[in-house]
């Protein structure tokens, strides 16, 4: 079971160029708002595309989580601070949309965590009801941040484990500088990256087709073995 002890949302326009802090955190008694954020751990917790990895020395990251895991800088400050590097980052590559960042801490059974989303924002349409005073009339329109509902994958976040310091992250390249970049493993939590599990699949039926044919089977059949044997 996921238990939300807390969380905060701070919202990123950079249409605007402005950043907005939460003063308070989200109340997880609201409908929907824990729902929302435990589909989406639960989802994290289960990505094939998602690297794993540990924290670097020079760290400022880990320096600063354990910092707040021992009480000594508030969840408001810590969350603001990762909100105001990923400002930084987004902002030196281009970014041009609205980006809200949900940082919680959340334990799965006896195992804590911190964790970091990146909700980037997308068109959607509903409906309004105009009263002109003469008449009543229904209208569509657009709105330009909506959340993914619980069930739609995050492609940026990144997960702690508060006793390890065993981290869990997926994340988009991006250019800064004309050089390509992964903000959150290379900017922002400064740390190894290990293969995902998508991608150690793929290598390992890559190179069962190959020796295959290298031995005149069926290359097919091998990496069907293969799968099944990883599954």
């Amino acid at each position: 079971m996921i238990v939300i002890s807390k969380a905060i949302l701070h919202i990123m326009d950079f249409n605007s160029g402005a950043t907005i802090y939460s003063g308070a955190e989200l109340d997880m008694g609201a409908p929907g708002t824990y729902d929302f954020l435990a589909g989406h751990i639960d989802k994290l917790f289960k990505d094939a595309s998602a690297k794993t990895g540990q924290f670097l020395p020079e760290s400022i990251f880990s320096q600063t989580a354990s910092n707040y895991l021992d009480e000594h800088i508030t969840f408001s400050d810590f969350s603001a601070g990762i909100c105001k590097d990923l400002d930084t980052c987004l902002t030196d590559a281009g970014e041009t949309d609205i980006v809200d960042v949900v940082v919680c801490d959340f334990t799965i059974e006896t195992e804590r965590y911190l964790g970091v989303m990146l909700y980037g924002s997308r068109p959607a349409y509903t409906h309004q009801v105009v009263n002109d005073g003469t008449a009543v009339r229904n209208e569509i329109i657009r709105h330009y941040a909506i959340l993914p509902n619980p069930v739609q994958k995050v492609n940026t976040f990144a997960l702690v484990n508060a006793a390890s310091g065993e981290l869990r992250f997926a994340d988009k390249k991006r250019s800064i500088g004309g050089e390509d970049v992964y903000i959150l493993p290379q900017r922002i939590l400064q740390c190894s990256t290990n293969t995902s599990t998508r991608e150690t699949v793929k290598l390992v039926t890559e190179m069962a087709g190959q020796i295959a044919e290298n031995y005149g089977y069926s290359s097919t059949e091998a990496v069907a073995k293969v799968k099944s044997y990883l599954a």
